[in-house]
C-alpha cells in the first residue's frame, strides 16, 4: 500500500495541536482520544466516510466511540485512506536517552507517551528517509 504522506502530515499536525485530549484503551471515549482515534477524526474531517457509533452500555463501554465497528485500532478504510498497512502501526520512537525503539501506536499511547512524542514517531516512521531514521 502506498503511504499518503500529505494525509499522514495532517495527522501529525493534529497530534501536535493540543486540540485533542489524550485518553487510554479506546480510540475515543468521552472525547478523550487514542492517537489512532485522532487519525479517524482527521480522516472524517477530510472527507472519509467512517461509520461513527457511540456505545452507551455501562460500565466499560459507556461513551466509547466505534469507527466502522472498531473501538481499539484503525479501521480498514482509515488504513487505506492514510496508506498504512497495519491497523496498529509500528512506530519508530526515541526514549529520553535517545535510544531507538519500535512499538505499536496503541502501546505508546496507552503507556502515556505524549501526543507530541507520538507525532514525532509518526514523522520518523513515515516521512523521514531511512538515513534520517538511523540518526
Amino acid at each position: 500500500m502506498t503511504q499518503n504522506k500529505e494525509r499522514i502530515k495532517l495527522l501529525i499536525e493534529a497530534l501536535e495541536s493540543d486540540e485533542y485530549e489524550q485518553g487510554l484503551r479506546s480510540l475515543n471515549k468521552d472525547n478523550k482520544f487514542c492517537c489512532l482515534g485522532v487519525a479517524c477524526e482527521i480522516a472524517i474531517e477530510h472527507g472519509l466516510e467512517l461509520h461513527k457509533f457511540v456505545r452507551n452500555v455501562a460500565p466499560f463501554n459507556k461513551g466509547r466511540v466505534e469507527y466502522d465497528e472498531t473501538a481499539a485500532y484503525l479501521p480498514l478504510r482509515a488504513q487505506e485512506w492514510y496508506g498504512i498497512d497495519e491497523s496498529n502501526p509500528l512506530l519508530c520512537w526515541l526514549d529520553n536517552s535517545g535510544r531507538r525503539y519500535e512499538n505499536s501506536a496503541s502501546f505508546l499511547n496507552d503507556r502515556g507517551i505524549s501526543f507530541k512524542d507520538i507525532a514525532a514517531a509518526f514523522r520518523r516512521t513515515y516521512l523521514e528517509s531511512d538515513e534520517e531514521k538511523e540518526k
